[in-house]
């Protein structure tokens, strides 16, 4: 019984945590929508072919579909994991960072090129 309790008490704190994090993430884009902030944002499960970037670092594809799922327990990842997981990130920041703060310009290179996405 003790087990249960413990377990239901982390279940909460779990809830909190995600709607306290969505709210955030919320009022932060209400800001740059209305002006009262200027930035952008991303994630590892955003859609980079919602950036809309003819020169992207890459498009949505089965290894970027792939790495929205990754696994997010404290163990190691692999050289590849790794490799791609670093440019996902860098590739999102990219597009992001061009979208809406630079109006355009050209792609940067990836920080990991023996695993391109």
């Amino acid at each position: 019984e003790s087990s249960e309790w413990a377990h239901m008490t982390a279940r909460v704190f779990d809830c909190v945590t995600d709607q306290a994090r969505a709210l955030r993430k919320r009022n932060l884009i209400a800001d740059f929508n209305s002006g009262a902030a200027k930035g952008t944002y991303w994630g590892i499960t955003t859609n980079i072919n919602d950036y809309h970037l003819s020169n992207a670092m890459t498009k949505d594809n089965e290894i970027t579909s792939a790495l929205k799922e990754m696994r997010t327990r404290l163990n190691k990842f692999n050289d590849q994991e790794q490799g791609r997981l670093i440019n996902w990130g860098y590739a999102l920041a990219d597009a992001a960072m061009r979208r809406h703060m630079l109006d355009g310009g050209e792609p940067g290179i990836w920080p990991d090129p023996k695993y391109p996405l």
